[in-house]
C-alpha cells in the first residue's frame, strides 16, 4: 500500500507546454535524429510497430503451466 496515492497522483500532472518543450530538447540531443518534435515520431510508419507490440504485450493470456508431469518409460518396456 502507498500512503496518500490519490494525493500523489494529482501532483503527478503535468503542463503540456512543459512536456512539449522537454522532449524537444530530449530530441534534440541527437542532431541526427530523424524526431525533432512529437509530430515527427506521431508521423512516422513505425509508430504503428511500436504500438501493436505493446498491445499485443498488453493483451496476451499469462502462459499456463502444465499440472500433468510428463511420464518416462526408463527400462524401455511396457508395464502391465
Amino acid at each position: 500500500m502507498i500512503p496518500n496515492l490519490k494525493k500523489l497522483l494529482v501532483m503527478r500532472e503535468r503542463n503540456p507546454i512543459e512536456t512539449e518543450a522537454a522532449l524537444e530538447l530530449y530530441l534534440a540531443r541527437n542532431p541526427s535524429s530523424p524526431f525533432k518534435k512529437r509530430a515527427d515520431i506521431i508521423n512516422s510508419p513505425d509508430i504503428e510497430k511500436s504500438f501493436r507490440l505493446r498491445t499485443w504485450l498488453a493483451t496476451k493470456p499469462p502462459r499456463r503451466r502444465s499440472t500433468q508431469r510428463a511420464t518416462s518409460n526408463t527400462s524401455g518396456r511396457e508395464r502391465n
